[in-house]
């Protein structure tokens, strides 16, 4: 596998949100609200910074590798947007602690993993999604931490949209025990799906300020 560096990581998700199609002022929202930087997490899977940008990109890799398997009848956005958007929320979860050099949680304001992403995406960059753009992002982690009303509110929604939601949830677990399972090295495991870069059209954003990667002082 070739490894690849954090800004070669960044140029290929500037390639999936395009795919997405988000224009320069959502994808500059995004840069803003700190979704280039922030990590997946703060204890499991790429819990660094720059680790939400390449979780998103995992995901969509996987969706977009899996998706006529799944019998899926999606917009061409779709995979993309879904992928690249589902954890955004974790935008608002995770602060830098300049003190501490470390990012620290901060309690959410919306309530729900899934939903959270969904009211993000309409306030904070005016997507409008379609029901079954809005339905995978909901419910993306599946029946995981569900308490009995939500669990029938997830069984109603996956017999709308079992295709959405199951690839979803399946790539999102790919990604993140599988690809992302081995460190960063393997990154690449879905190599064959990435985009080819274009001469001309990329979208261009203030890239991310990398630097060395912060310790997380907090178990999350």
């Amino acid at each position: 596998m070739v490894k690849k560096s954090l800004a070669e990581i960044h140029d290929w998700a500037m390639e999936f949100l395009k795919r997405a199609e988000l224009g320069t002022e959502q994808i500059a929202a995004l840069d803003a609200m700190g979704y280039f930087n922030k990590p997946a997490s703060l204890r499991h899977h790429l819990a660094r910074a720059g680790g939400l940008m390449e979780h998103s990109l995992n995901v969509t890799n996987w969706m977009v590798n899996l998706k006529d398997s799944f019998g899926c009848c999606m917009r061409p956005r779709s995979p993309y947007l879904i992928g690249m958007l589902h954890d955004i929320c974790k935008c608002a979860c995770y602060e830098w602690n300049e003190s501490a050099q470390a990012f620290e949680w901060k309690e959410p304001q919306y309530m729900g993993h899934g939903s959270a992403s969904v009211i993000m995406i309409a306030t904070e960059l005016g997507i409008i999604l379609d029901p079954n753009e809005a339905m995978a992002i909901q419910w993306h982690m599946g029946a995981f931490g569900l308490d009995k009303a939500a669990l029938a509110r997830y069984d109603a929604a996956l017999k709308e949209y079992p295709s959405d939601i199951l690839l979803t949830h399946t790539a999102d677990m790919m990604a993140s025990k599988v690809t992302e399972g081995g460190g960063h090295e393997n990154m690449q495991q879905m190599q064959d799906g990435a985009p080819q870069r274009e001469e001309n059209g990329r979208l261009s954003t203030t890239r991310a300020h990398w630097g060395e990667e912060p310790r997380i002082t907090e178990e999350r």
